[in-house]
């Protein structure tokens, strides 16, 4: 499924995250980083895809490079916040990813999807359809919250089915991606994570992002020295990925699909494809009690 709303999420909490985010110096960091590794490649006139786009803060930076946005944003609250502020080349649709190519049509030179593959129930679905999205040559930047021990609060509120480990992350995008860079980011903000949102249950605290504190300076200055460095661990996970060779072709795509949809997920607490089990079972010929006690996987 494609939606965000598909795990019983607080729409309050994420209404407050959206609002939280377009002043945070943590997520700013982030973005800050992503155009840094754009920026040697776009040229005005460029076509870039913001998919879950938030309140469009970064609509507003890709602009600044003369780039041509189409930004998809599925959660009511935050789609009108990206709507009223987003520039004049940025258009803004109120919908998910899944129907995204259907109202934009075409593909893009650069895609951009922060943290919303956590929110995604069939993660390899979605970034086969990213791939679909990006033009050969192109480049996409994606983040995801890292490490499932941190899991907590804030990622159950905003509807999260996972966070992920640089391996766990390669499994899902390497079917469809030449991942270029991959890079923990927020290391020092770990201590922050584990408080608020594993320990005390609580939403972080909105002194970090007050313009104009100490506490929003200090944070802003440690966020920002971060996002020059590769660290060893941290909150996010960031990727700077090119489409494979391979699947250039619609084809080729199908194929990478199928074979990467038969293999049984494991490690990370991932399902397997218990819909294509059902069909084999429900078109195979009723077993004998000998079979049964023979191969008693073939019950399952």
């Amino acid at each position: 499924m494609d939606s965000r709303d598909t795990l019983a999420l607080s729409e309050e909490y994420t209404k407050s995250d959206h609002e939280f985010r377009e002043r945070d110096p943590y997520a700013r960091a982030k973005y800050m980083l992503t155009m840094r590794w754009l920026k040697p490649f776009a040229q005005p006139g460029m076509r870039l895809f913001n998919i879950g786009c938030g309140g469009g803060y970064f609509n507003q930076l890709a602009a600044g490079f003369g780039l041509e946005i189409a930004a998809c944003e599925p959660e009511r609250n935050a789609f009108e916040l990206a709507k009223q502020f987003a520039p004049a080349s940025c258009e803004v649709y109120n919908c998910g990813l899944q129907e995204f190519r259907e109202k934009v049509g075409g593909d893009a030179d650069f895609i951009v999807m922060h943290d919303v593959l956590e929110h995604i129930y069939d993660d390899i679905d979605a970034a086969e359809r990213l791939s679909t999205l990006l033009r050969p040559g192109g480049l996409a930047v994606l983040s995801v919250p890292a490490l499932q021990s941190l899991f907590g609060s804030h990622d159950q509120e905003l509807g999260h089915y996972r966070r992920y480990t640089k391996r766990s992350l390669r499994k899902v995008l390497g079917p469809y991606f030449d991942i270029k860079k991959l890079q923990y980011f927020g290391m020092l903000s770990i201590p922050i994570v584990l408080y608020f949102s594993k320990l005390r249950r609580k939403p972080y605290p909105a002194t970090a992002s007050r313009n104009g504190s100490i506490a929003s300076k200090a944070y802003g200055a440690i966020c920002s020295a971060e996002s020059f460095v590769s660290e060893p661990t941290g909150t996010s996970i960031i990727a700077l990925l090119a489409l494979r060779s391979s699947l250039n072709s619609r084809n080729a795509r199908s194929r990478a699909s199928r074979r990467c949809r038969s293999r049984s997920r494991s490690g990370d607490g991932r399902r397997t494809s218990r819909r294509r089990s059902l069909r084999r079972i429900a078109t195979a010929p009723p077993p004998t009690p000998r079979s049964l006690s023979a191969n008693p996987e073939s019950c399952r």
